[in-house]
């Protein structure tokens, strides 16, 4: 088995009065591309998730710890690939993406996978733009 811990961050965070918050003020958004690169197996795919802020709350901060819930079950096609974005996020775990949201997803699959996240960040202020492309480490277990 492979397994691929991806973090995430999704949604906003506007906060002026906190002075102590997960991440600086910005609108964030992540996407997560899971590639079956071999041409006859198909890849098993189960998804869990360990969300560590939810809508804004820091539910995951020590001494508190988040524990995985199963997100999805797939089987990826060879020689085909998927996405898991803020959107599906929002969707599936029911948290509101004007807020800010992040934790980890993670893939375990039967085969070897190419896993690459896309993370942006726009400034509030300025509305300048980041992105950041990171291919994710595989762990056999």
């Amino acid at each position: 088995m492979f397994s691929y811990s991806v973090k995430f961050i999704c949604g906003q965070n506007a906060q002026t009065t906190q002075p102590c918050t997960p991440v600086r003020q910005g609108i964030y958004a992540t996407e997560i591309n899971s590639h079956n690169f071999h041409r006859d197996q198909t890849a098993q795919i189960d998804k869990r998730v360990l969300l560590v802020v939810q809508n804004d709350a820091p539910v995951g901060r020590e001494p508190r710890v988040a524990q995985a819930k199963h997100f999805d079950t797939i089987a990826l096609p060879p020689d085909s690939a998927t996405m898991d974005d803020c959107c599906h996020f929002a969707e599936k775990l029911q948290f509101n993406p004007a807020q800010l949201n992040i934790g980890f997803l993670e893939l375990v699959s039967t085969v070897e996978l190419n896993v690459v996240a896309v993370y942006t960040a726009t400034d509030l202020k300025s509305g300048g733009i980041s992105i950041e492309v990171e291919t994710i480490g595989v762990r056999q277990i």
